[in-house]
């Protein structure tokens, strides 16, 4: 932290533009102005944004109703990360970038959520026809152009070799002879299954998007020590996915508001136990957060207490939640974290 900038000096500099001096001493002024809320519009991360992917998430991660309800395919953390992980081997053969692999990943789940039933349900024998599919869907969407089958095959070879990795886990059910055919059946039985409704954000999305509005929101004033935290948020979000499936209770909104929180007070924007859930006390809090460091320590506040309120409003103005929601979602990204690790 000490190569990235001195904080009293950020401190001093951010408060300064985001308040003013009255008859009383220092007061908050408003966090929005017309300046600001033209920026957020030019940097395409308006408040309507957050209403309009909240509704897509919400739709998304609501598993279809059946008859008998049953629990979507739960894959053990091993084989998880090596779907995930052919997932990325695909998408680098596609030329997609990460923002493709959080995508295709994220749509994967989804997929679970959605064929809970037995007629429908992804099986284990399929799991890398799926991926390939997605990744097929994805590339589709990305250059708006027809996926070719000569690009397809490339997938089959290295269907292969991760089948053979499965079977090593203990999952022989697994098919090793994934066909172009099998690819282009799951797709389309994927699309009917989600409704062609494949533009989801993504905890990575989310995260970049928060990001962007609190550095907006904060007048460009701490762009080194948010870059820090997007990077760790990245880290951590990469770390989620391949160990612990989305759902609705941890969808990519709430890990991405939790990690966020997380980082700005591993970054010393904030104090600890501004986001300490209600259930907890702060000595529980506390041991919690320190199990998720990376270097085991407790990190300290580097903002004055005077100026608490004004940067709790921004962050609430940047998530367009309040403190509770925040609390509760830094509670389930904590939980997920700590998790992982271990």
């Amino acid at each position: 932290m000490e190569n990235l900038v001195k904080a009293e000096d950020v401190a001093k500099t951010t408060y300064d533009g985001l308040c003013i001096n009255g008859e009383d001493g220092m007061k908050e002024c408003s966090v929005r102005d017309d300046a600001v809320q033209d920026a957020l519009d030019v940097q395409c991360v308006p408040d309507e944004l957050i209403e309009d992917w909240s509704r897509r998430e919400n739709q998304a991660f609501q598993p279809k109703l059946c008859a008998v309800p049953q629990e979507p395919l739960c894959l053990p953390p091993p084989v998880r990360t090596a779907a995930l992980s052919f997932i990325a081997v695909c998408a680098q053969q596609a030329e997609l970038t990460q923002k493709g692999w959080f995508e295709a990943s994220t749509l994967l789940d989804i997929f679970h959520l959605k064929t809970i039933n037995a007629k429908s349900a992804i099986s284990m024998d399929c799991l890398l026809a799926t991926c390939a599919a997605l990744v097929c869907i994805i590339k589709k969407n990305d250059k708006l152009v027809s996926y070719g089958i000569a690009d397809a095959e490339n997938f089959v070879a290295t269907a292969s070799y991760f089948a053979q990795d499965l079977e090593d886990m203990g999952c022989p059910s697994v098919e090793a002879e994934v066909t172009v055919e099998m690819i282009q059946s799951q797709e389309r039985h994927i699309l009917s299954t989600l409704g062609w409704r494949i533009h989801v954000p993504t905890i990575d999305s989310w995260s970049t998007m928060f990001i962007a509005r609190f550095n907006v929101l904060t007048r460009n004033l701490l762009v080194q020590k948010l870059q820090w935290v997007q990077y760790q948020s990245l880290s951590s979000s990469q770390l989620l996915m391949m160990k612990q499936a989305f759902t609705k209770e941890r969808s990519p909104r709430t890990l991405a508001v939790g990690l966020l929180g997380i980082g700005l007070v591993a970054a010393g924007l904030f104090p600890m136990q501004a986001f300490k859930p209600p259930n907890l006390t702060c000595e529980e809090w506390s041991d919690m957060f320190k199990d998720i460091q990376a270097n085991g320590q407790q990190p300290h506040c580097q903002i004055p207490p005077c100026h608490s309120v004004t940067m709790m409003q921004v962050f609430m103005e940047t998530i367009g939640a309040d403190l509770i929601d925040i609390q509760e979602c830094c509670h389930v990204a904590s939980l997920a974290t700590r998790d992982a690790l271990c």
